[in-house]
């Protein structure tokens, strides 16, 4: 079987991070697979899909997105500058697909594929290539869309609609996320939860008087939440025990300075973008704050760990953590600060390493890699009839 993969970007975070994991899933489950992934141009995905030995190809083609809380703070500027902004972009998106279509034509024809696997709910190629060389596609949604919370919203609702009822199947990676696609045409959903790579658990032992350690991963920016988290911390009351907050993650300039400044403390450290074996080493708990989560691949990859996840309760979290499982949740500011205070006054190394375990275990329950790859590969061969 002969599977062409659509990614949407060419970084290292989130969707494409996924695929990444996916192919090599795949890889592993059936060797005789012949997989190519089209990205729209060269950077640190495609350094990562050539350190696991996964095809690619480097095709230009754009998003049918803008970023509409970008928009929103224009229009409070300048409203016709704002809508011109927003039409330039637009057009612009579009002439980049039309500009480079044909070189994605080519590629279809000499790679004849099998099946077309969309990798993200908000680059339209390889649902347009898959339609007019009717291919079967699969649509795996890693957003959401027209979402004031997220702020990926569509340049063509009547297209995107279109793509939607061709899709051979639609896969999401969790069942928040699927809800809310429910109101496009489409009757064929399901829910695989995406994998994550093992990795070692952390075994830090821990001394009576260590800092208890903290962390947020990912973004920076108000989705994530990461400001009111420094926010709780800031307005602890004072306990006996100490702790670190560990920031990891790059955002726009100005916001990074604004969260330095506010929250200057000895125990805040912001750590910038550093690889995910990194990032976990040192952390006892993962914090994460951000809202609509499609998935939250940080939970796994802490999980992955043994490291037990303090999350909100919104999007897709409330299905990844369970409370006193693999971590907790909270709803609210106060309910955040009620747990830091518990975890920093009422809990003993005993039950924290029980809680470690159960967190490990919950990773290897749902969330590797071979349980996605196995559970999409399932898919794959209902579609292609070449397994």
């Amino acid at each position: 079987m002969r599977i062409l993969f659509y990614s949407q970007s060419a970084t290292v975070y989130g969707s494409p991070a996924s695929l990444v994991n996916l192919v090599s899933g795949m890889m592993d489950v059936d060797p005789q697979l012949d997989m190519l992934v089209v990205i729209p141009d060269r950077g640190q995905l495609a350094e990562k899909l050539e350190q696991e030995r996964i095809k690619y190809k480097v095709l230009p083609h754009a998003k049918w997105v803008f970023n509409n809380n970008l928009f929103q703070r224009k229009l409070r500027q300048n409203k016709l500058l704002a809508h011109l902004w927003l039409q330039k972009n637009k057009l612009q998106r579009h002439l980049c697909n039309l500009r480079h279509k044909a070189k994605h034509q080519r590629l279809i024809e000499v790679f004849k594929p099998d099946i077309i696997y969309v990798n993200s709910s908000i680059a339209p190629m390889g649902c347009y290539m898959a339609i007019e060389n009717k291919i079967p596609f699969i649509w795996h949604h890693r957003e959401t869309v027209n979402d004031p919370v997220t702020g990926f919203y569509l340049d063509n609702t009547r297209s995107y609609r279109k793509c939607s009822s061709k899709a051979a199947l639609h896969l999401h990676p969790s069942n928040f996320l699927r809800e809310k696609y429910l109101q496009f045409p489409g009757v064929n959903h399901k829910v695989i939860y995406n994998g994550v790579p093992d990795a070692p658990v952390r075994t830090r032992e821990r001394t009576v008087d260590a800092p208890v350690r903290f962390g947020m991963v990912g973004r920076i920016n108000s989705q994530k939440g990461q400001r009111e988290v420094l926010q709780v911390f800031k307005d602890l009351p004072q306990t006996h025990e100490s702790y670190e907050v560990h920031v990891f993650g790059s955002g726009p300039n100005h916001l990074v300075d604004e969260l330095k400044k506010d929250f200057a403390d000895p125990r805040v450290f912001f750590r910038g973008f550093q690889e995910k074996p990194v990032v976990y080493d040192d952390l006892d708990y993962l914090i994460v704050s951000g809202r609509h989560e499609s998935f939250g691949r940080v939970v796994a990859e802490a999980n992955a760990r043994g490291i037990p996840v303090i999350a909100i309760k919104s999007g897709a979290l409330e299905e990844t953590v369970r409370d006193g499982e693999n971590g907790f949740l909270y709803e609210s500011q106060q309910d955040l600060s009620r747990i830091l205070q518990r975890l920093l006054t009422g809990i003993s190394e005993d039950f924290y390493w029980i809680l470690s375990k159960k967190a490990r275990q919950y990773y290897l329950d749902h969330f590797s890699i071979e349980k996605c790859a196995r559970a999409v590969y399932k898919e794959l061969s209902k579609l292609g009839g070449k397994v």
